[in-house]
């Protein structure tokens, strides 16, 4: 039985990308993009296409399969113009909250959200799993995006069933 995912964000680069080492790996890939998306590169893929947008919710609803192998939440905002801070909050913090919804919803085995190496915020030395995140009172908006976004996944996990941290992650 083929692993199943689920890909937000299928039409960026990092979702393009994964969405072929998956199918090069034998996964049945769902790929979602947003109604206005170009969908040039995914079309020649043999992925199914839905459309969706991570910061309306009612459009997520019966997009993920049940009990789908992986969620990979790789959609986000990575603008560093201060005019779209507000969508970026949008995109970022609440489009991942909907995002664990949606998958806790649908009973998802496991969840994978693409962050970014700033949500720690500024740190001297090495950085790991266990260095505080200081990103929430970053000065630049991306950063404390992303550290919100991490915030959200770490409440979604206390509910899933299944779900682990992927830090935790041996295979």
């Amino acid at each position: 039985m083929a692993k199943t995912a689920f890909v937000t964000g299928a039409t960026g680069c990092v979702g393009i990308n994964l969405i072929k080492q998956l199918l090069d790996q034998g996964w049945d890939v769902t790929a979602m993009h947003r109604e206005n998306s170009d969908i040039r590169l995914i079309e020649r893929l043999p992925v199914k296409r839905v459309v969706g947008d991570v910061t309306r919710p009612q459009s997520l609803k019966n997009l993920i399969r049940p009990r789908v192998s992986c969620v990979f939440h790789v959609a986000g905002n990575t603008s560093l113009w201060s005019k779209t801070h507000a969508e970026q909050f949008k995109v970022n913090v609440r489009g991942t909250r909907n995002m664990v919804r949606a998958a806790m919803d649908a009973g998802a085995r496991r969840f994978v959200h693409t962050s970014s190496i700033v949500a720690y915020g500024l740190h001297g030395g090495v950085i790991s799993e266990d260095t505080p995140t200081r990103g929430n009172a970053a000065k630049l908006n991306y950063i404390r995006s992303k550290a919100l976004a991490e915030s959200e996944v770490r409440r979604g996990l206390v509910g899933g069933d299944e779900w682990v941290d992927c830090r935790d992650v041996g295979d």
